[in-house]
């Protein structure tokens, strides 16, 4: 490891005694553990199953760390031999816990530098790369249980099927996704740093320096997300002399998207905000502090009509006629279809 200095064209590693294996320091063995209790039941006139599930993986990354807890239901009832209805939903909620050091800083890390000089400092990198690259542990342990990622999930959909006149079948089907997402994380004071002394000929002491100027803060995130969709057929079915076989279906469909998100950052310089998901919230600090904030979101449909006859000779010949005709709201009224 060279660096140039008036003294010496050599960098001067006198006082750097460690011999830390970053990479082995934050990478750990992962585990993942699964769970699943399911009930079926099959009759004359309807079938259901019910699912329970849970998931819970850590990630090889220091606190990395993702939990699921997963409910289903599946349910089809035939009221006589035309008519069929039927149904599932589906529930997820998630908790996510991010890793909270990047592997490339760790592999960025001088391995000469120890961990820790006391409970709550951290030694730094030396100096030709302290700027750029940080005490992997310290980010580590400063990041840790900081940080509520919660999401919701719903996912479902309901059908009913009616034949009649005996070669026709009408069926609708109706579809939802409604997601929602809360995070609420916490930046930490940094720990205080010790800087191994470096030098020429003469080598400076070591000196601890303790963050100055530098305030805790809070971040709070909202999004929501939602499908709906819909979907009617029309769909008849001929066979004539067992030659000749005649299929149409038309269709009609309907898609409706919408989303929105809310973004926000305080910090508080009169107030010490402490580190308690009780008081992760925007409004802990004081209106008048420096902030960012952003949101967003949008609607969007889709409309989509379609037909096709399909005729098939003897099973090897077969011939096909489709069309197709769809909006979207995403473009101008004049150029939508």
């Amino acid at each position: 490891i060279r660096q140039t200095s008036p003294a010496t064209d050599t960098f001067d590693y006198r006082g750097y005694t460690g011999n830390t294996n970053w990479q082995d320091e934050v990478l750990r063995t992962a585990l993942i553990t699964s769970h699943n209790i399911g009930v079926a039941n099959s009759g004359e006139k309807s079938t259901t199953y019910f699912n329970v599930g849970y998931t819970n993986q850590d990630g090889v990354v220091g606190n990395d760390n993702f939990e699921r807890f997963i409910l289903r239901l599946n349910q089809e009832i035939k009221i006589n031999k035309n008519i069929k209805i039927g149904g599932n939903i589906t529930g997820y909620h998630s908790i996510n816990t991010p890793q909270g050091v990047s592997v490339t800083n760790a592999l960025w890390a001088a391995p000469i530098v120890p961990i820790q000089y006391d409970a709550n400092t951290y030694y730094s990198m030396p100096s030709f790369q302290r700027a750029q690259v940080g005490n992997p542990i310290a980010s580590l342990n400063r990041s840790k249980n900081t940080t509520v990622d919660k999401d919701y999930r719903v996912i479902g959909s309901l059908f009913a099927e009616v034949k009649f006149l005996k070669n026709f079948t009408w069926k609708s089907t109706l579809y939802g996704d409604l997601i929602f997402s809360n995070l609420r994380s916490y930046n930490a004071l940094p720990f205080a740093q010790r800087d191994i002394g470096e030098g020429g000929v003469v080598r400076l002491p070591d000196a601890t320096v303790q963050p100055v100027n530098i305030f805790p803060s809070v971040t709070q995130n909202q999004a929501e997300s939602k499908r709906f969709q819909q979907d009617h057929t029309l769909s008849f079915d001929k066979r004539i002399n067992n030659d000749h076989q005649l299929s149409a279906i038309l269709g009609f469909t309907t898609i409706h998207n919408s989303s929105s998100f809310v973004n926000a950052n305080r910090r508080d310089t009169s107030v010490f905000i402490p580190n308690d998901p009780n008081f992760w919230y925007i409004n802990i600090a004081n209106l008048a502090n420096p902030g960012s904030y952003s949101g967003g979101g949008g609607n969007n449909a889709v409309a989509g009509a379609f037909g096709r006859v399909s005729y098939t000779y003897r099973n090897r010949y077969l011939l096909n006629a489709t069309v197709r005709r769809d909006g979207s709201s995403k473009f101008a009224p004049e150029n939508r279809w």
